[in-house]
């Protein structure tokens, strides 16, 4: 069986999306097993039956306002790109209101229900393909599965939300009486979860380079220090689930191809400009077309 796995990345997904896109129409990819962690959770329903329309529409023409119900940061614009400071008006009225976090990702559940409408989950349910959302569930520490074949429609577009949830930016949502956040809090790349289903070949998207050489600049305010200290615990998550993925595949005779990004996209995931991730699409594509072409998949990398 193969298996495709997704890991989190934000507005990243975008690259992600064209990635897959190439392989799916023009390679002839199939999957049988999609995992997908914060972001790759929206992306594995829809590639599972193949809407990149719908897919490539939710990435490349969102903006903050279908992102945030309530954004914790004001966006400036510069000529490097985009700077995020903290809006403390807004997180003064989340703590006045009793919230719990600094802002709220409401609008981005709708987001979900227009780019994974109930035709798309029919489709979906028929197709006989494994899709499984990655959860954090704080209530008990543990990483959580949630397989679309167990649940409603509504659930899992609910798993998808939580997911995504970067907490304290985004909502802090409860379901089961228990208390979930974003995936990646959690495991950012859930290859073992592909290994354990028994997926002999398995395709892993990293949304970040391979090797990362860069050196940051100094955080510039508060908003900009707590996501880079976010970045840092994520990086070293995602190395960390990365070895244990290749160890288990080493153990179990799978084969295992780590697909990286080949530069370093945003230092903000957050930021969520159409032009911008149309860009990283087509960049995702090219790559693919590239590898592709190159004989990744011919020689097992």
């Amino acid at each position: 069986m193969k298996a495709l796995v997704i890991s989190g990345g934000g507005a990243k997904g975008a690259w992600a999306g064209g990635f897959v896109e190439f392989l799916s129409k023009e390679a002839g990819m199939n999957w049988d097993i999609l995992i997908g962690s914060s972001t790759g959770s929206l992306l594995v329903p829809l590639i599972a039956v193949n809407a990149f329309e719908d897919l490539k529409k939710a990435y490349t023409t969102s903006h903050q306002r279908d992102i945030f119900s309530n954004c914790p940061f004001f966006l400036h614009k510069t000529e490097e790109g985009f700077k995020a400071s903290f809006n403390h008006f807004r997180i003064l009225l989340q703590f006045m209101q009793g919230r719990k976090t600094f802002g709220e990702s409401r609008n981005l559940k709708h987001l979900i229900s227009r780019a994974f409408p109930e035709k798309t989950w029919e489709a979906l349910q028929a197709s006989g393909k494994q899709v499984i959302a990655t959860v954090s569930n704080l209530t008990h520490n543990q990483v959580e599965y949630k397989y679309a074949r167990d649940c409603t429609y509504e659930d899992f577009c609910d798993w998808i939300w939580m997911s995504c949830n970067l907490v304290p930016f985004m909502s802090l949502a409860i379901k089961d009486g228990c208390e979930y956040a974003d995936a990646g809090f959690g495991n950012p790349i859930p290859i073992q979860e592909a290994i354990s289903l028994g997926a002999t070949e398995i395709d892993a998207i990293v949304l970040q380079p391979r090797h990362k050489v860069s050196t940051s600049p100094p955080a510039s305010n508060a908003f900009m220090l707590m996501l880079k200290t976010f970045n840092f615990m994520q990086n070293q998550l995602a190395h960390d689930d990365i070895q244990m993925g290749l160890s288990e595949s080493r153990l179990s005779g799978n084969r295992t191809r780590l697909i990286h990004t080949p530069i370093e996209l945003t230092d903000n995931s957050f930021i969520f400009d159409p032009r911008q991730m149309l860009k990283w699409w087509y960049m995702g594509y090219a790559h693919a077309e590239k590898m592709f072409k190159d004989g990744f998949w011919d020689t097992g990398r």
